[in-house]
């Protein structure tokens, strides 16, 4: 009896043992996967979950390289606070929001180089810390500097590679037709190449391959990068490339032209977008746009409209000479017993003019209108077709006479209540006049 009692003692005990034991050991390791990792540049590369903010940046360097964006490897994505809107890169003639961006920074390797992206959380900024090695830029791009250093006797490295855009040449000319040249009638796929040293800017034309590298234009005034880029056009596609300096436009296939800005206006309208928005690409009825903002909020698409709006409206203009093709409508109230004379001008690109016509006209000032009033603006020129309308009041006395001017491009004829509506839309906007 003793004997057991011994027994289950050391039992007990060993019991009491294999319990504490097992209390001290560390629980199996939980299979968790993050797609936020960090690794030192020499590191062996890692396959990640592709964020939106790798996906974009991997785009991006894919695009500035020619390349395949599977090509490109990723070293490392790191999440960071950036000090301020511009992630901490420093963007001449670009102002900067002081506000925390939580974001990313993204080592990516292509062509031999490691490049590092930032980006903000959800991908839809995305901007190169250090810009691409000249030496990684597509074979063409390489020969073309070459050129351009013997033609005009200025050391290669000082020619910077402004942007390199994919081009489908309809000809064997690249787009640089010049007189008595015969031009082979094939799609040659190649490159624009746009360049600037000495404050100048350079632009050339190539194949694919660089055999057939073409001039076609350049020592014009050097404007930088683009801060919007638009592609459009109802009969024919168009281009433009914008900044706070200027621009330069033309048909997609041939020879850009260069426009300095000589007025503040346009650099003022963009910087009201770029202050306005985060950075976006989106396709609208007005074309494709492109605008590397530098604000939080996220543009609606009515917003994105807008942009490509008034990149198209400078575009026409100056091909086609058509001053007033961002016109949505013109609004204009005259007596009435105040004596009224006020008119107001609203383009599609939701900017609006108004000023006073007495005593020989008074600008009252020029005005973007709100999102709600962007909307519908938008429904009326996509719905309805062009009209003009006047409204005068009964009293023969200090009647109060309404003129409205419509430019729609849809295909209703408006009824009588249409055309009210839209009236009292445009009389009820001159109201919003800050």
């Amino acid at each position: 009896m003793v004997q057991k009692q011994r027994v289950m003692v050391v039992v007990f005990l060993f019991s009491i043992l294999l319990v504490a034991c097992t209390a001290v050991l560390p629980p199996d390791p939980v299979d968790r996967k993050t797609p936020i990792h960090s690794l030192p540049g020499n590191a062996t590369p890692t396959v990640t979950t592709e964020i939106p903010a790798l996906a974009a940046a991997r785009a991006s360097l894919a695009a500035a390289y020619g390349i395949e964006p599977s090509t490109i490897q990723v070293m490392g994505v790191e999440p960071v606070d950036w000090r301020d809107s511009c992630l901490e890169i420093q963007i001449a003639g670009q102002s900067c929001l002081q506000v925390v961006t939580p974001g990313y920074r993204i080592l990516l390797l292509a062509a031999g180089g490691q490049v590092e992206y930032r980006s903000n959380l959800d991908g839809t900024l995305v901007m190169p810390a250090n810009l691409p090695p000249q030496t990684n830029y597509p074979a063409p791009v390489q020969i073309a500097r070459q050129m351009a250093s013997d033609t005009w006797l200025i050391p290669v490295e000082e020619f910077l590679v402004v942007y390199v855009e994919n081009v489908d040449w309809s000809n064997g000319c690249l787009g640089v037709e010049r007189p008595n040249t015969a031009c082979t009638e094939a799609i040659v796929p190649g490159y624009r190449i746009v360049m600037e040293a000495q404050g100048m800017r350079y632009e050339y034309h190539t194949d694919q391959l660089g055999n057939i590298i073409v001039e076609a234009s350049s020592q014009q005034p050097a404007l930088g990068a683009p801060q919007l880029t638009w592609v459009g056009g109802d009969e024919e596609c168009r281009m433009a490339h914008i900044n706070e300096r200027g621009m330069d436009y033309g048909v997609c296939g041939g020879t850009l032209a260069i426009e300095v800005f000589s007025e503040p206006q346009h650099a003022v309208e963009l910087l009201n977008y770029l202050n306005a928005y985060t950075t976006f690409t989106a396709q609208t009825s007005a074309g494709r746009v492109e605008l590397r903002g530098l604000a939080q909020p996220l543009a609606s698409p009515a917003e994105q409209r807008s942009v490509a709006e008034w990149a198209a409206a400078l575009v026409v203009d100056r091909l086609d000479g058509d001053s007033g093709a961002g016109i949505a409508f013109r609004w204009k109230r005259t007596g009435g017993i105040a004596g009224f004379c006020d008119e107001l001008i609203v383009y599609r690109s939701g900017y609006a003019e108004a000023a006073s016509c007495k005593d020989g006209g008074q600008s009252l000032g020029k005005f973007r209108v709100s999102p709600a009033y962007l909307d519908t603006l938008y429904g009326y020129l996509d719905t309805f077709k062009p009209f003009s309308r006047k409204e005068t009041d009964p009293a023969t006395a200090d009647a109060m006479t309404l003129h409205l001017e419509f430019f729609g491009r849809g295909e209703i004829e408006p009824v009588d209540a249409d055309r009210a509506s839209l009236m009292q839309f445009a009389s009820d906007l001159f109201t919003q006049i800050p």
